[in-house]
């Protein structure tokens, strides 16, 4: 399983949505205009597409964490040259002195342990898991399967989506936050998980995905508040500073 943000949809290679995507998502300035290095002294680079979506945490996770990446994003043309040299065909991929890892949660675990976001303790580090695995099969396994659809099938899956699927959901994990008191899933400071759900709240914030109202998430605050805190994160800040120009 990968975990993702609904704008890991994006990062399909089938033709035609992936091209369109990408096309609005350079116009509206969500993804660099050329790879970026931030440092001419790392050893790591993560490879994806020219979107956020399921990369995006990842590299999150390398800023909190002071580690240098190369950050390449590769177009369609580009893409379909590189398919063939990946080992299962998709991406994400993160390199680290040459050793090449796949699979979105992997990789993301990695970066959380070189990162230090993940906690010692192994019931907690779990517990991140186990958060992880739900925003990625349980919240946003609904939307992927509203992309196959189109027309009025489409809509009309999305407004069950965001009428009776997603509330609950939504609901269960502010309660977590809640409970937790720190203002953070697990533990008292930022772990993936709190980067994943960061960039669900962005994605729907986002409006890129018709028939999901862009203020679905608003009325739950603690997710309102881990969102707002991990924004202004300094390297966070600084991150998307260099990369987006935020």
């Amino acid at each position: 399983a990968t975990h993702c943000c609904p704008l890991a949809i994006w990062a399909t290679t089938k033709s035609g949505a992936l091209g369109g995507l990408l096309r609005l998502a350079f116009v509206r300035g969500l993804y660099p205009r050329k790879n970026t290095k931030t440092s001419d002294r790392q050893t790591m680079k993560v490879t994806y597409f020219k979107a956020r979506a399921r990369a995006e945490p990842t590299r999150m996770a390398l800023a909190l964490g002071g580690i240098p990446f190369e950050d390449e994003r590769l177009g369609r043309e580009e893409w379909m040259a590189f398919k063939p040299k990946t080992p299962y065909g998709s991406m994400p991929l993160l390199e680290d002195e040459g050793r090449v890892l796949a699979q979105s949660s992997a990789i993301q675990r990695y970066a959380a342990k070189k990162a230090g976001l993940e906690p010692s303790d192994p019931w907690l580090a779990a517990k991140v898991d186990e958060i992880c695995a739900y925003l990625d099969s349980d919240v946003s396994g609904p939307l992927s399967a509203t992309f196959a659809m189109s027309g009025e099938e489409k809509m009309a899956a999305r407004k069950k989506i965001a009428e009776e699927t997603w509330p609950p959901m939504f609901k269960k994990l502010d309660d977590m936050l809640a409970k937790n008191g720190t203002g953070y899933f697990v533990g008292e400071s930022i772990t993936m998980a709190d980067l994943i759900m960061y960039n669900q709240v962005w994605g729907t914030k986002a409006g890129f995905m018709d028939g999901i109202p862009t203020s679905i998430m608003d009325d739950f605050s603690n997710i309102q508040k881990l969102y707002k805190n991990i924004g202004a994160n300094p390297k966070i800040v600084e991150y998307q500073s260099k990369t987006y120009g935020e």
